[in-house]
């Protein structure tokens, strides 16, 4: 899903995401180590293979090493980074669905937004 969402919005992988200043100046200052530190997370665990399982979508091997809790902690964490970088494309997203859940999920992501952990100078 990442990847995807570089792709289309930054023409950049994962890994460049993660490098690209101008793309992590969007982040407030205090949210922005955290994020790095889970595109880092992100790329260690799966090296290069995100962008290849996102393709292919075939590669089970990967994901039953990654315990539940883990798998829906990076899930919102992916969709927190999203929100961020673009909240308008999530919002957006949720619309294209025409579903009931549309305003209570922009408020769950607003507030695991909220919940994320800031630096502290």
């Amino acid at each position: 899903m990442l990847e995807a969402f570089g792709t289309f919005e930054y023409r950049k992988g994962i890994d460049e995401i993660s490098c690209d200043q101008a793309i992590l100046a969007i982040i407030k200052e205090e949210k922005r180590d955290y994020f790095e530190n889970l595109m880092y997370r992100l790329v260690l665990n799966g090296e290069s293979h995100f962008e290849e399982r996102a393709k292919s979508l075939t590669d089970n091997n990967f994901f039953p090493t990654v315990s539940s809790d883990e798998k829906k902690r990076t899930a919102k964490d992916v969709l927190c980074l999203m929100y961020l970088l673009n909240s308008n494309h999530i919002k957006a997203q949720f619309d294209a669905m025409k579903c009931d859940i549309k305003g209570d999920a922009i408020k769950d992501i607003e507030q695991w937004v909220e919940n994320i952990p800031i630096k502290v100078a």
